[in-house]
C-alpha cells in the first residue's frame, strides 16, 4: 500500500522525449529506498512503471536522466501497469519503454 511509503519527486526524464516521471519511495516500515520510473504516452493502455531498490546515498543524488540506466543494471526490478496488463511482476535488463 502506498500509505507505507513516503514519496519524493525527483523530476522528469526528458531523454528521447519520453517524459518519464522519476520519484524516490521510502518504506516507512523497513526504511528501504526505491527508485520509481513512471511512463505513459497518449495511447490507451500505455501506462507502465518500474521500481528498483537503491542505496540511500544514491537516492539523494540521482538525476531523472540516470533512472533508466540505473534500473536496467540492477539484478532485478519490479514492473507493472496497463501496458503490461499486470499489477506487478519481476524483471531485469532493458526496460520496455
Amino acid at each position: 500500500s502506498f500509505q507505507n511509503y513516503s514519496i519524493r519527486p525527483v523530476g522528469t526524464d526528458h531523454t528521447g522525449n519520453r517524459y518519464g516521471e522519476v520519484s524516490i519511495y521510502q518504506c516507512r516500515l523497513c526504511k528501504a529506498f526505491w527508485l520509481d520510473y513512471f511512463y505513459e504516452n497518449n495511447y490507451t493502455e500505455s501506462g507502465r512503471w518500474f521500481r528498483g531498490r537503491i542505496p540511500e546515498a544514491f537516492s539523494k543524488t540521482i538525476l531523472p536522466e540516470q533512472a533508466v540506466a540505473y534500473l536496467e543494471q540492477l539484478d532485478e526490478y519490479f514492473y507493472g501497469g496497463s501496458y503490461f496488463r499486470t499489477t506487478g511482476a519481476r524483471g531485469k535488463g532493458k526496460l520496455h519503454l
